[in-house]
């Protein structure tokens, strides 16, 4: 078998919001060195470099529950539950669409604005 004198492992982490980072390593291996723990050696220093530097795992940003983001202190359904115009209720549109609990509030104040009182 030929000597391997180089291994090279690469990863491109997800980051969010379109965002990437991609890190890179190379090893130089000298005669005897096994290429296959020098390849676990260097995705290992990948993974730990990735970890070192990215504070926040970019999952827990993305897994924020909508219902936990608020304006002004004001939660959202209570938000969606204030709108007095079918315009300003539908901007909370894509932000209600994977929450039942505020999908529900959502189209239950849309009806509501949609049959006024006469």
């Amino acid at each position: 078998m030929p000597h391997i004198s180089t291994v090279s492992y690469q990863k491109t982490f997800n980051l969010g919001m379109y965002q990437s980072e991609r890190i890179h390593v190379e090893l130089t291996l000298n005669e005897g060195e096994n290429a296959t723990e020098a390849l676990d050696t260097a995705r290992n220093l990948v993974e730990e470099y990735h970890r070192k530097t990215t504070p926040v795992e970019p999952y827990e940003m993305m897994c924020t529950k909508v219902t936990e983001v608020v304006e002004n202190n004001v939660p959202i359904i209570d938000q969606i539950n204030s709108c007095t115009e079918i315009k300003v209720l539908e901007s909370y549109k894509l932000i209600v669409r994977n929450d039942e609990v505020l999908n529900t509030a959502y189209r239950n104040k849309l009806i509501e604005l949609s049959n006024p009182k006469q």
